[in-house]
This record gives structure tokens, sequence and C-alpha cells, in this order.
């Protein structure tokens, strides 16, 4: 009879754990009766990141809905994120909808954040584009007219002076490379040769 007091207050204990977005904090959740505190966070945090891997997914369509035991259930169209508890009610001093109503707002806001963070740039898209189209694929060419003469030449020499073609070919790309060329005359080497991604595989499919 003297630990019953004990087990009616260690029963009552409420639990906190942060429902997170990404890095970011959304709302706070208790226990319940089945589930700590902890492993209910951890579910609906998967659960939220789960629905922004989609593409399809928008934060707009988040809604409230009450469950048959009148629970309020946050939902994205069909699919239920959460339900606010009568712990959770009590814990944070207001009504089970007020608390839902604050939830979803924030989860709102924050799947927008990081939708709009993961979206790419359309300005910086056809800017690349438009530098692919108009400079790129000249420069390509410029490269591969500069890679055969240069190969011509040092093959013709090779082969003069009694060699395989081939080492002319060879001797060729490390003149102009970063050994040779890259080291002499870096500002042309850079305007000819440049490192950015998107002319760097250009020559690259072309080899």
């Amino acid at each position: 009879m003297l630990l019953a007091p004990l087990a009616a207050i260690a029963w009552s204990t409420v639990e906190y754990c942060d429902v997170y977005v990404g890095p970011e904090k959304v709302f706070t959740v208790t226990n319940t009766a089945v589930m700590s505190a902890f492993d209910r966070a951890e579910n609906i945090s998967s659960h939220i990141q789960a629905l922004l891997a989609n593409p399809k997914t928008d934060p707009e369509h988040l809604s409230i809905r009450q469950s048959i035991d009148g629970v309020p259930v946050i939902m994205l169209d069909n699919v239920a994120i959460c339900g606010v508890t009568s712990e959770d009610s009590a814990a944070f001093g207001k009504s089970p909808q007020a608390v839902a109503a604050d939830w979803m707002n924030s989860l709102k806001t924050k799947m927008l954040e990081t939708k709009l963070k993961a979206a790419p740039s359309p300005t910086k898209s056809a800017k690349e584009s438009k530098t692919l189209n108009e400079h790129a694929v000249l420069l390509l060419f410029l490269e591969i007219g500069v890679l055969l003469l240069a190969s011509l030449c040092f093959g013709e020499l090779m082969v003069r002076l009694g060699q395989p073609a081939i080492i002319g070919h060879i001797l060729a790309g490390i003149v102009l490379g970063q050994t040779f060329f890259g080291n002499f005359f870096p500002d042309v080497s850079v305007q000819l040769f440049p490192q950015d991604s998107s002319q760097s595989k250009l020559i690259e499919a072309v080899s």
C-alpha cells in the first residue's frame, strides 16, 4: 500500500521530446500510455522526412481531421502524420484542437522552407543552359582543333625522328596539359581549357 502512491506518480510522469524537419525543431510531443515521447517523436520525424522526399508532396495540403475517437489528426492529403492526445493537450494547457492547429502551422512553415531550399534555381539553370549553347560548344570545337593539330604536329615530328607516331601524341597531351602549358601559360590555359564542370564534361565525353 505504501508503494501505490509512488507507482501512481511514476505512471503520471510526463515525458517530452522534439519533432524535427531536418535540423529544425517543429513542435514537442509527450509520451502516451503505450509509447515513450522519444519513440513517438522519432516516428513522426521519420514520417515527415519520407513525405518531404517525395517531390509531389505539397505542404499546402496539410489539414486537421477528427478521428473516430475524437482525436485531432494532422493530415497531408489522405496520409496521417500525427494525432494530438489528451496528454499533449494537458501538458501545453490548450485544447487538442488548438495544439493541433499550432503544430500544423509550424509544420507547414518548416516543410515549405525545406522544399524551397531543395528546389533548383530557375535563373541559374537558364543561365547555365544559355552559356552551354552560346559559348561552350564553340570552345569545345576550338579545344578539339588544338588537340588534333598538336597531335598531328608532334606525331609527324616523331615519325621524322624514326619513332612511332603514338609517342608524339602522348607528348602533345603532356605539353598541352598542366605540366607544361598550365605552368608556363596559366592564363591562356584557363581560357582554352576551363576547369568548370560543364566544359570539362564536354571534353571528357569527346575523349
